[in-house]
């Protein structure tokens, strides 16, 4: 790997509402096909919005409603189905090491963008900065065991 941008590379979030039979999925990251994105299910239908991934831009908002059954299968969705109650995610613009990419549309707002650069200031930044004792030397720029 040439840099954090040389694969799919971004954060998703799974939450689930056992009481209303709800799960929400939200999504921001390059190569994820979604720049931003949410989705929500009550187990009959399955309602998106998201802003696809267009790498160096990320087109406006769009939505889709389908059948759990059959995602293949537009239907109607209104109602609560349509409003999220956890927040949505999407990326600030960046460069990385192969082209520049912009930031998303949905959700919009600099509240819930997320910072993907491979740096230290990087919204995903999660990991060891040094290896554990008695573990073998740590590459720092790609977070993988040599």
């Amino acid at each position: 790997m040439s840099g954090f941008d040389s694969c799919s590379y971004g954060v998703m979030e799974l939450h689930t509402e056992p009481v209303r039979r709800e799960l929400v999925l939200s999504v921001a990251g390059i190569g994820f096909g979604y720049c931003g994105a949410q989705l929500k299910s009550d187990g009959v239908r399955v309602f998106g919005r998201d802003s696809l991934d267009m790498g160096t831009s990320c087109p406006a908002t769009s939505d889709l409603c389908v059948l759990a059954s059959d995602v293949t299968t537009p239907t109607v969705c209104s109602g609560d189905i349509t409003t999220f109650s956890w927040p949505a995610l999407g990326r600030k613009s960046t460069v990385g090491t192969r082209q520049a990419f912009g930031a998303s549309l949905y959700p919009g707002g600099a509240d819930n963008q997320i910072t993907l650069d491979g740096t230290a200031t990087d919204s995903l930044d999660l990991g060891p900065s040094a290896p554990a004792d008695g573990v073998g030397t740590l590459n720092i720029v790609t977070g993988m065991p040599r």
